[in-house]
């Protein structure tokens, strides 16, 4: 993981490890330490396919383009 994925990274697991201490008091110890895993998870597979298409987000556009010149060279004599 490098660049901002790093911290998008610590966001999901801190995210994690609250989600699992609100489900283990209100609900059960187990289900927090399934609730731990599930969120970690989903969001460390979320982030490693947005690190796939790079760093930054862009439109990648398929096919060929052909750019003319707006300006001619003048012709010497």
């Amino acid at each position: 993981m490098k660049g901002k994925f790093i911290y998008w990274g610590m966001g999901c697991i801190l995210l994690a490890f609250v989600g699992a201490i609100l489900l283990a008091t209100l609900i059960h110890v187990i289900a927090g330490a399934i609730g731990l895993i599930v969120i970690a998870l989903a969001g460390m597979f979320f982030i490693l396919s947005k690190q796939k298409k790079g760093l930054h987000s862009k439109t990648r556009s398929s096919g060929t383009y052909i750019i003319t010149p707006q300006f001619r060279k003048k012709q010497s004599r």
